[in-house]
């Protein structure tokens, strides 16, 4: 069923102004809080639609949950690929507000409604994020400058950085029964059980198929007529998640119980890059099932198991 113009409110986030379309005209008012509560006021029996910019356009949809409006995030990508279909001659927020509400007219059903989670994910996920951006920095800076002395001090204290991160990523998790039991699957360590734990807990899931999409694991085909494309990953989900269970993935494969499926993937051509990836979408379902069922890895259960189109 298709939502009314009237009952739309799209709204082009930027960090200083928003840009608003609501089906007839177009406004544009301060990305504040007061003037936030005012727009929202006037239209709490629409639905807000808008697309998720870094953490600007948090005040808004959180302030629009709380009024009882229902609140859609739309994929940034979906949004600008239905603009360019629409084959409109300019890219201004405007243009973004007036095809972000053609969109959501058109392709309501299959938005979801969003929810905000709970202060507890939110500071997790901001401390995984923070985590990542620090190791990434750490090992850019050390193979730049590891061997200068000027650099060591500065190594130092990015490491007490990540050390420090570590230890209140570690307390809000470890209660978590879904992070113990990812801890028991070979090759998933600290740092991949708290983001897929995360993960698992910020949304809701209903297979194992939606898990692995969430994580851009899952793989584009486009195949017509005799043409086979090359399979390739979407890459449309959450990249810290999908860069942690990559690497989750060739620590599996080095393991014990990893070890003879990497050489059987290796003797099918399967390149490095290759068995990383399919190891990591296997363990991704694994954690699905094993969290679903409320069990930790049993060894003497585990089947490999692999798509032929992976």
């Amino acid at each position: 069923m298709k939502e009314s113009t009237n009952t739309v409110l799209a709204i082009d986030v930027a960090k200083a102004e928003l840009v608003v379309f609501d089906g007839r005209s177009t406004t544009t008012v301060p990305n504040d809080r007061r003037s936030i509560r005012t727009l929202l006021k006037a239209h709490r029996e629409r639905l807000l639609v808008c697309e998720p910019t870094s953490t600007h356009h948090r005040e808004l949809v959180h302030e629009a949950h709380k009024l009882g409006m229902g609140v859609c995030l739309v994929n940034p990508r979906d949004a600008g690929c239905y603009r360019e279909s629409r084959s409109f001659r300019a890219k201004t927020d405007v243009v973004d507000a007036v095809a972000l509400h053609s969109f959501t007219v058109k392709h309501c059903d299959e938005l979801r409604r969003w929810s905000p989670p709970s202060e507890e994910l939110v500071r997790l996920r901001t401390l995984i994020t923070a985590r990542k951006t620090a190791v990434t920095h750490r090992a850019s800076l050390t193979q730049a400058m590891g061997r200068m002395d000027e650099f060591r001090p500065v190594r130092e204290e990015l490491n007490r950085l990540v050390a420090s991160l570590d230890a209140q990523i570690e307390t809000i998790v470890r209660p978590y029964e879904e992070y113990s039991i990812l801890r028991s699957i070979p090759g998933i360590g600290p740092v991949s059980a708290t983001t897929t734990a995360c993960a698992m807990r910020t949304c809701t899931f209903e297979s194992a198929d939606a898990l692995v999409a969430y994580a851009g694991l899952d793989l584009r085909v486009r195949d017509s007529g005799s043409f086979k494309g090359r399979r390739r990953l979407t890459k449309r989900g959450d990249p810290v998640l999908r860069w942690c269970l990559v690497m989750a993935g060739f620590s599996f494969l080095q393991s014990g119980i990893g070890k003879p499926i990497d050489d059987d993937l290796k003797a099918k051509g399967r390149h490095r890059v290759e068995r990383g990836v399919i190891a990591a979408r296997k363990l991704l379902r694994l954690a699905h099932h094993l969290c679903e069922r409320r069990e930790h890895f049993d060894p003497q259960k585990f089947r490999w198991r692999v798509d032929t189109n992976t």
